[in-house]
């Protein structure tokens, strides 16, 4: 039996890693039925899309359990606190998960947003605060390794603390520097005019590691001359 799929329902799931989808598979396998029912309602799966996959693709059967909800807003309501029970996922997953539970909540409700993600997450409201701005920041790299529990959300915080204190003090010195940097000219293909304004969160870190590097060697070579 080929069930449904609701792609609403199966984005909120976070996804297995391979070896976990590996040694899911080799279970179902091995043993040639499936231990828990996937769970349903109206024909589409709320809980068991890994199970399922295996089971169709190695055509062994699987037993299927039905729930009822009011809503499609009260099924994913449900996916996400039944995912919040998993003992493996990584604080960031956990928030993620609880930051979906309480924008679907908010909908009926009046609730305090960061308190109940918190909550719902297991974590400290400081510690919601800090991993969204860390998702704010648009760092793809560190967010990933926040998912996978390669790193703590407090240290990817500070870190990310840090680089925004070199970028301050970078932005604000280069700015004493600018009329070293007209008489040189171009850097990066751009000029630069006296008048200009700088906006140290657009431009990317490295490059103003780099450019305050080459500002200082300017510098220095100008006080020869």
């Amino acid at each position: 039996m080929k069930l449904k799929i609701d792609p609403d329902f199966k984005n909120l799931i976070p996804p297995l890693s391979m070896d976990e989808f590996t040694q899911l598979e080799d279970n179902i396998i091995s043993e040639k039925r499936c231990r828990e029912a996937i769970l349903i309602w109206r024909g589409f799966i709320v809980d068991g899309h890994n199970r399922h996959d295996i089971c169709y693709k190695h055509n062994i059967p699987f037993g299927v359990s039905k729930l009822d909800f009011i809503s499609k807003d009260e099924a994913m309501i449900w996916i996400t606190e039944n995912q919040l029970g998993r003992r493996n996922l990584s604080d960031a997953v956990r928030i993620e998960l609880a930051s979906r539970r309480a924008e679907l909540l908010k909908t009926k409700k009046p609730i305090k947003l960061r308190k109940t993600i918190a909550e719902a997450a297991g974590v400290s409201e400081q510690t919601v605060h800090r991993y969204l701005k860390i998702v704010g920041s648009g760092d793809a790299e560190t967010i990933e390794q926040l998912r996978r529990g390669e790193i703590k959300i407090g240290t990817a915080y500070g870190r990310m603390q840090a680089e925004s204190r070199v970028i301050r003090r970078i932005y604000v010195r280069s700015r004493g520097y600018l009329r070293v940097v007209e008489r040189i000219g171009r850097i990066y293909g751009v000029y630069w005019g006296m008048d200009c304004v700088f906006d140290y969160e657009e431009i990317d870190i490295e490059i103003w590691r780099r450019l305050y590097k080459q500002i200082k060697v300017f510098k220095k070579l100008a006080s020869l001359n």
